[in-house]
């Protein structure tokens, strides 16, 4: 709170820093350890090009792409163990929180700080710092959210890991909160 205004109510610590980077990911048939993880359910959603188009702050793409993505394998957010969630700032991650129904309209803000997103707490979120701490690099910057929520879900994410991440979600978002994509990962054995 004590950092300087960017726009407000952003103050510049609730913007990710844009810095280089990348991360990369491999698609295989064939199993490469112990544990894999397949898709469950997949889906996108496209609701305007410009934010003064947005058709409401409480109504973006998050909503539509995550219902779409829950219809096939029959999955609800209850079943969601770890959350890898787009978090170029804080009021992003709060509003996507809420509109994936991980929170509850205006409850976001105080589940962080009850710790119902920590490590050990009752849905871990973004375990790797998230691009708050990790940093924004473009694409590559979402990719890491990929990537922590594979080892997540493989048990490679050394002091980072958490009890279960059987089941994560996994969403993103592009243009100005106008482009979402929500994707259900489930572990295999």
């Amino acid at each position: 709170m004590a950092s300087k205004p960017v726009a407000m109510p952003l103050k510049l610590l609730d913007c990710c820093p844009v810095s280089d980077g990348g991360a990369a990911f491999v698609i295989s048939r064939e199993r490469t350890g112990e544990a894999g993880v397949r898709i469950r359910g997949c889906a996108q959603a496209h609701t305007h090009q410009h934010v003064t188009a947005a058709p409401g702050l409480s109504e973006l793409g998050a909503e539509i792409s995550i219902a779409r993505a829950r219809e096939a394998p029959g999955l609800a957010i209850s079943d969601v163990r770890y959350a890898a969630i787009y978090d170029s700032f804080t009021i992003t991650l709060a509003m996507l929180l809420e509109d994936l129904g991980l929170a509850g309209r205006g409850e976001a803000a105080a589940r962080v700080r009850s710790g119902h997103y920590g490590r050990d707490g009752a849905m871990p979120l973004n375990t790797h710092g998230g691009l708050l701490s990790y940093g924004h690099c473009g694409v590559g910057g979402a990719m890491a959210h990929l990537v922590e929520a594979h080892l997540q879900m493989t048990g490679r994410a050394a002091n980072r890991q958490v009890r279960d991440a059987s089941i994560a979600l996994l969403h993103g978002d592009g243009g100005v909160l106008s482009s979402h994509v929500s994707m259900f990962l489930e572990r295999v054995r």
